[in-house]
Parts: structure tokens; C-alpha cells; sequence
């Protein structure tokens, strides 16, 4: 969200892009068990994917900075922490650690720095439980809708997440952080949506 509380949705295609190259790689261990032919294919396409992945992510942040340009900062979640909090199976935790959390926050931060942009880590606790309108606590309301039992309010989960953020960064920037406007209240936000395109194709 930004600071004048409009809703800004960048679609990345990023998990199509794993699972695609993911699903690639099985095949390829599945149909050739051993030999040099299957380890140089497995790494042709690691390489795809981390050169997509790349591209992606400077372009997702060249968008996150220029937007924020505007308004002179940048909140991000401090993330130090993820990867130890959260515990699944053996091949999940391999998708989990390519997850490039840091490497994306890094870009961000030193395209940020070059047009003179302020960046601030913000800690994500609560950020998806409490209500940003009264502070109540929320709960699910669905598959990703989340509603406050005090106020009233629902929102999706990841909309809740970001505009809690965005109340603990102008805290910390010392901004007097405005009324919540009655959209917001009532759930009646509309975000502005970008998409990043990566033109590439996982076959080829």
C-alpha cells in the first residue's frame, strides 16, 4: 500500500515460474537417473531459471522504487528470520531456500539508494493478525479474507499484511499516521495493478 492509502498489486508470475522449472527438472531425473548427459541439462535449466528469476526481480524492483519516488520510501518486511520459523518437508525446504527473499530486498535496496529513495525494515509481527483500522485482533473469513470481530472490517490477507506495514513505517519515520479513510473501512479498496513480464519460454 501506499502512503495516501491507495492499493498498488505487482503480479510477478513468479511461483508459475518455479513450479514450471521444478517440474522440469523432476522429468529430467526421472527419465535419466545418471550420467553426464542429465547433470548438464539439470544445470542448463537451473541457469534458465536463475537468469528469469534475476531479470524478474530487477525489474519488479525498477517498479517498487519508481512508484515509491513519489513519496520518498520504502517498507519492507525484515524477513532475517523466515526461513528458520517455518518448518516443512525435506524437499520443500528446497523449493523454501531458493526463494530468493533477500536477494529481491537487495536489489530494491540498491536501486533505491542510486535515485536517493529511503528504505526501512519493518518487523512483520502481527502485521497479519491485528486490525490496521482499530487494532482488533482478526480472524479467517474465508480462504484468504481475513475480518476484524470488533470493527467489522475484512480484507485479504496480504492486503491487511501490507497496509500494517505501512502504518509501522510511517511510525518509524516519525509521519502522523492519517484517520483510516471509510473504503478501507468498509473493505472497499480497488488496487491499481502492474504485471512484470519475463519473456522466456521453459522448453526452449
Amino acid at each position: 500500500s501506499l502512503p495516501d492509502g491507495e492499493f498498488v498489486q505487482i503480479i510477478t508470475h513468479e511461483r508459475e515460474i518455479r513450479t514450471g522449472y521444478f517440474v522440469k527438472r523432476r522429468k529430467i531425473q526421472k527419465k535419466l537417473r545418471t550420467g553426464k548427459r542429465r547433470r548438464e541439462l539439470l544445470e542448463k535449466f537451473g541457469e534458465r531459471e536463475r537468469n528469469r528469476l534475476n531479470d524478474l526481480y530487477h525489474k519488479l524492483a525498477n517498479k517498487i522504487v519508481e512508484l515509491a519516488e513519489k513519496y520518498g520510501g520504502i517498507a519492507l518486511e525484515d524477513l532475517t528470520e523466515i526461513r528458520n520459523s517455518i518448518r516443512y518437508s525435506a524437499e520443500m525446504n528446497g523449493r523454501l531456500h531458493r526463494w530468493s527473499f533477500r536477494k529481491l530486498q537487495s536489489i530494491i535496496e540498491y536501486k533505491a539508494k542510486l535515485k536517493g529513495v529511503k528504505v526501512v525494515f519493518v518487523n512483520p509481527a502481527h502485521t497479519s493478525s491485528l486490525c490496521p483500522v482499530c487494532g482488533g485482533k482478526l480472524s479467517p473469513n474465508g480462504c484468504r479474507v481475513l475480518k476484524c470481530s470488533n470493527c467489522g472490517f475484512k480484507a485479504d490477507r496480504d492486503v491487511v499484511g501490507s497496509w500494517n506495514i505501512r502504518l509501522k513505517a510511517l511510525k518509524m519515520w516519525g509521519v502522523t499516521v492519517p484517520p483510516e479513510s471509510q473504503p478501507m473501512k468498509m473493505g472497499g479498496w480497488k488496487p491499481t495493478r502492474y504485471e512484470i513480464n519475463t519473456l522466456h519460454t521453459i522448453n526452449g
